[in-house]
């Protein structure tokens, strides 16, 4: 499985609307500072493709961020 964009609203670090694109990429590195967001990038495309977050298995609530629908 290969994805084309993730759009993220709403996860964890990402609260505003953020678009990642990775068409054309042949290889990617998720990289950046302490709390920058890059486990949240994985756990998207975990929600993404199977449903639910990798960590936990079971609700997507978790990755929620705080005041977020």
């Amino acid at each position: 499985v290969r994805p084309l964009t993730l759009r993220i609203k709403g996860l964890r670090s990402y609260r505003d609307d953020t678009t990642i694109d990775f068409t054309g990429r042949e290889l990617v590195a998720i990289v950046g500072d302490t709390g920058a967001g890059k486990s949240s990038i994985l756990e998207a495309l975990s929600v993404a493709l199977y449903g639910r977050p990798s960590f936990d298995g079971r609700a997507t609530g978790v990755l929620i961020t705080d005041g977020s629908a």
